[in-house]
């Protein structure tokens, strides 16, 4: 019985370590996120006239190419600044 505790004990410590590592990771800087107006942008020009599979493969496409572009040079989808987080 204490050795089933202490096992769970164990366990939900290391669940507790890799979800906090996790929460503190820093998001990719050519992620879907940190490039969601230019991916937007690409798809509303490219994709706004096509339906059904061509244009999914569109949108995928306009992901593809923009975080392409972004690992050439990051400074593509670098975020503004907020105010919010200012002091």
């Amino acid at each position: 019985m204490v050795k089933r505790i202490l096992f769970s004990l164990a366990g939900v410590l290391a669940a507790g370590h890799f979800a906090l590592h996790a929460l503190n990771a820093a998001p990719p800087p050519c992620g879907r996120h940190a490039c969601s107006a230019q991916i937007a942008a690409c798809q509303s020009s490219e994709c706004g006239s096509l339906t059904g599979k061509s244009a999914a493969d569109c949108r995928r496409s306009c992901v593809a190419a923009v975080q392409a572009a972004c690992a050439e040079n990051s400074s593509l989808c670098a975020a503004s600044p907020s105010g919010a987080f200012v002091e």
